[in-house]
């Protein structure tokens, strides 16, 4: 029987979720729904609006669906209202997918300049820099004293206009990006100053090092780095990671300042990217995962045992050819899966990593033939290295000289093919706009088992069956 919470245990979960960082509460909530779905119910109906909003965040497809579809058409317009904006459009957009009545209502109960937000954000494609910002951002002219700034400032604070402010984004005298300072420099700085003097010397030294290759670069707190808001988040990442910043300026091709995308956004891409990967390249689908029952699970995974299985009897296939070589050679058969098993973990390695540079880091197509090369080499040395480890082995275990070289060349071959073909399937697959993560594995394990098994027993069969 499904236990009920009594209003008094209710209240006390209630006040330990609004203490709670959202991510605790939502994981509190998930083990409570497990339990009870009438008190997930109503603990959610009676959380406050913005604390529900940071909570859904952070919730299952399946559960945020489930709240969608209890929850009020004030209490969603609430919740929305209170987020930040790129928040509040994904909200927007789950609603939708859940039901198209249901989010049209939400969104026309929401205030107008919401809407236009909004709207604005849901222009973007999805892996565009422009998805992905916020639009509140603090921004001053350059000709504005750090007073100025300081009181703007204080005023957003206390209105809890922007969350999570790292820089102070300038303009110049026609409100063009011009560059962003840290916020801490604000403290730094006589208040009477105005930004133009404090930058101006900076900003000639940046513009010199930039004419000038040779000129050695300097330390300095102006970050003149910005996105466009139609850049790919890949190269976005890609910026993050190369400059270390905590928060990225967008703007418009007119250079106006659009909008700001700060790290916690860039993690969570990078997060779901990674997630994403990990999943498709076991043959899982991640929603499944989280949302669906014992049966639908099993049959999603089953599919992709399924074609593993015909990829394994193909394998198989290829070694009945030999089957007469494995009788007269019995030592074929018990060191057979060590140069299979070397060939698939080489593989999945190159595998992995090319994968996941063409997912976060975007490869450039003419980076393409530099990277298939680099796993040449690697897979060659490797190769060589465990050819040279392997044949010494055998030739201590067996006593068998012939065996050991056999066994060497199949390694360097075995190791070869699984580089060069664990690097190229991921960079075809872009090329043809498939999704490098999904049906490269079952490939790959063909492939690496097929030219392991033809390598080892094939020379073999030519070198020691007389």
């Amino acid at each position: 029987m499904e236990h009920v919470m009594s209003k008094k245990e209710q209240d006390k979960l209630l006040q330990e979720l609004v203490a709670l960082h959202p991510a605790d509460s939502a994981q509190k909530l998930k083990d409570i729904a497990k339990q009870s779905q009438k008190d997930y119910e109503k603990l959610i109906k009676k959380l406050p609006a913005n604390v529900v909003g940071e909570i859904l965040l952070h919730l299952p497809d399946s559960l945020k669906d489930e709240s969608y579809g209890f929850l009020s058409i004030n209490k969603l317009k609430d919740v929305i209202s209170d987020l930040d904006s790129d928040d509040a459009t994904d909200i927007v957009q789950d609603i939708e997918d859940f039901s198209q009545t249901k989010a049209s209502k939400v969104f026309a109960s929401l205030p107008s300049d919401e809407k236009k937000e909004i709207q604005k954000l849901k222009q973007y494609y999805e892996n565009q820099a422009g998805a992905f910002m916020q639009l509140e951002l603090f921004k001053i002219r350059s000709d504005k004293t750090i007073k100025a700034a300081i009181e703007k400032f204080k005023r957003f604070k206390k209105q809890e206009d922007v969350k999570n402010i790292y820089q102070v984004n300038l303009l110049d005298k026609k409100n063009k990006f011009l560059c962003a300072l840290p916020i801490d420099s604000l403290i730094l700085n006589d208040l009477d100053k105005k930004f133009d003097d404090i930058i101006a010397d900076d900003l000639e030294a940046i513009k010199a090092v930039q004419q000038d290759e040779h000129k050695a670069p300097f330390d300095t707190d102006i970050i003149t780095h910005s996105v466009l808001d139609t850049d790919d988040i890949k190269n976005v990442i890609h910026m993050f990671e190369k400059y270390d910043l905590s928060s990225v300026s967008v703007v418009d091709k007119n250079n106006n300042i659009v909008g700001r995308i700060t790290n916690d956004d860039i993690m969570d891409v990078v997060e779901e990217v990674a997630t994403d990967n990990v999943y498709q390249l076991a043959g899982i689908d991640k929603e499944s995962e989280y949302d669906d029952g014992i049966l639908k699970t099993t049959q999603s995974r089953g599919v992709w045992l399924g074609i593993n299985l015909l990829t394994a009897i193909f394998a198989s296939f290829v070694i009945s050819f030999f089957d007469s070589t494995l009788q007269s050679y019995v030592a074929l058969a018990i060191l057979m899966p060590i140069v299979a098993s070397m060939g698939g973990n080489a593989g999945t390695q190159s595998l992995s990593v090319m994968v996941r540079e063409l997912a976060v880091m975007g490869i450039e197509d003419k980076d393409h033939k530099s990277a298939l090369y680099k796993e040449i080499i690697v897979s060659l040395i490797n190769g060589a290295i465990f050819a040279v480890v392997i044949s010494a082995i055998v030739y201590f275990w067996f006593d068998d000289v012939a065996l050991s070289v056999v066994i060497a060349c199949s390694m360097i071959i075995t190791l070869l093919m699984a580089g060069f073909f664990g690097a190229l399937i991921p960079i075809a697959l872009t090329r043809l706009n498939a999704d490098p993560a999904v049906g490269s594995p079952v490939v790959l394990t063909t492939i690496t088992d097929v030219f392991g098994f033809l390598s080892f027993l094939g020379l073999a069969s030519i070198f020691l069956i007389h």
